[in-house]
């Protein structure tokens, strides 16, 4: 969720620029770029968050699972 809200944020907010720079694709791209990287580093972040719950929790090592 938080993925697709950075997303679609930081795309909006490059096509406003782009609009009011007349810039047509540059900030919109540069947008979705960022966005995606702001999601990404957030999803990873909550990942390890999780692994580092499952292992404090000494979880049999066939049930937990490995995300990264």
């Amino acid at each position: 969720m938080q993925l697709a809200l950075f997303l679609v944020l930081f795309t909006y907010g490059g096509h406003r620029l782009d609009v009011k720079l007349g810039t047509r694709p540059l900030f919109v791209l540069l947008g979705a770029a960022l966005g995606l990287g702001a999601g990404m580093y957030n999803l990873l972040k909550a990942l390890k968050e999780i692994d580092r719950y499952l292992k404090k929790e000494e979880a049999p090592k066939e049930e937990r699972r490995k995300w990264l």
